[in-house]
């Protein structure tokens, strides 16, 4: 970026080295998604930005010139004796970075971005500020939970077999804790950081992994599953992470002047990847090939393949299709929360299923995951759809399903395979 030092009079002036640097609330332009479903400027207000120019508050911390290199053979990785949570972090992030620098005009009382980046940064901080309250209001989610992780804006990423740092995408990064926008390459209508969906999205992944693996940021069950036991429990893991963050970036969009909306990443990936992550489909609907792969394929195999994003989509059409015949969302998104972590015993959340099972992974299977989504509903009328959906979507048995109350029956909207080998 240009660092601009020219003071205008009258409406216009420059922040950088001219103006304090207000606190919140904070009248600024960002891009977002209107009621028409096109992106475009429009006056927000940041409620938990506490440096606006560095774009750092308690819903996110921007950080630029970080690198990433995401090595799981890293020889720092090799030495003995078990490492913190920091110290692997530290392997990773090759170099951490430094503050960025948004530059605005203010018209009246409103900043507006002056380039490109400041545009797509502070509409990042925005979508993460959203993202935020919808866990805090909607999930019950704590402050805790969503304590603002690192955003590694425009940030070298490498990954293992890849020759060259990734480019084109926004995820997050369990080994690293935060998460990356890496550098645009190729033209998008919207870009990642500007589309909301693909921010509640991620954040969803964060949440997932902080509960469900403890904030472990190798993931030790997962690589443990993949690597060394059958194939299924790993991927059912991944895909249940999958359809449940693009669930709840579903929700996420109903609090947005647009509206519910399941094909939250159109405009900013290919179409082709929108339909077929489009759970609110009436042809989401498991079938013989996807069944056999769970349980043939390696990991490996199965996430290059995209069959967990295939499987996820399922579960999220499942939940979906439940939250349109009771009209209570809510209720089911604070359920499936729950459902991460949970001591108790006799309903035990994600997390104590995966410890339970590490050395019998023939015990975590899907019906069991999706059995404990359904011991963590109270209503009853929910836990009743939330069987019969999980049934026809999945295909799963209600043997399979022991929590669910007397007449779960699936609706017949998918092809039935029980019984299919």
């Amino acid at each position: 970026m240009t660092r601009r030092w020219l003071c205008a009079a009258g409406t216009a002036l420059w922040l950088w080295g001219c103006a304090p640097n207000p606190k919140a609330p904070v009248q600024v332009m960002a891009v977002t998604q209107g009621k028409d479903g096109l992106y475009g400027p429009t006056q927000v207000t940041l409620t938990t930005v506490s440096d606006i120019i560095a774009l750092k508050g308690t819903a996110a911390q921007l950080v630029g010139g970080a690198r990433i290199v995401i090595n799981p053979s890293d020889p720092e990785l090799q030495g003995s004796g078990a490492l913190s949570a920091p110290q692997v972090v530290n392997i990773f992030l090759k170099d951490k970075g430094g503050d960025v620098k948004a530059s605005y005009a203010t018209h009246g009382d409103v900043l507006w971005p002056q380039d490109f980046s400041s545009w797509n940064m502070v509409s990042l901080y925005f979508n993460f500020e959203q993202a935020t309250l919808y866990w805090l209001n909607e999930v019950g989610a704590t402050a805790q939970d969503v304590a603002s992780a690192k955003v590694y804006y425009d940030v070298s990423y490498t990954v293992p077999g890849a020759s060259t740092a990734q480019v084109d995408d926004l995820v997050y990064v369990p080994a690293v804790q935060g998460f990356a926008v890496l550098p645009l390459k190729a033209l998008q209508a919207t870009p990642l950081a500007m589309n909301s969906g693909a921010v509640a999205n991620e954040m969803a992944h964060r949440l997932f992994h902080e509960k469900v693996y403890g904030g472990d940021p190798l993931s030790s069950a997962l690589s443990g599953w993949a690597s060394s036991l059958a194939p299924s429990p790993a991927n059912v893991l991944q895909s249940v992470d999958d359809g449940l963050a693009d669930f709840h970036a579903y929700g996420a969009s109903c609090s947005t002047v647009y509206g519910c909306n399941a094909r939250f990443l159109a405009g900013s990936v290919a179409d082709s990847i929108v339909q077929a992550r489009d759970f609110s489909a009436p042809s989401a609907c498991m079938t013989a090939g996807l069944q056999n792969v769970l349980k043939s394929y390696g990991f490996n195999a199965f996430v290059s393949g995209g069959y967990d994003l295939q499987l996820g989509t399922l579960l999220a059409a499942a939940l979906y299709r439940t939250e349109l015949a009771t009209g209570d969302r809510r209720t089911l998104e604070k359920a499936v929360f729950a459902a991460y972590s949970d001591a108790s015993a006799a309903s035990p959340g994600l997390a104590q299923r995966i410890a339970l099972n590490l050395n019998q992974p023939n015990l975590f299977t899907l019906g069991a995951v999706a059995n404990g989504f359904v011991q963590h509903l109270a209503d009853s009328r929910t836990q009743l759809e939330l069987c019969r959906q999980l049934g026809d979507r999945l295909q799963l048995p209600m043997t399979d399903l022991p929590a669910c109350p007397p007449g779960a029956t699936p609706p017949g909207n998918c092809p039935s395979l029980l019984g299919t080998p």
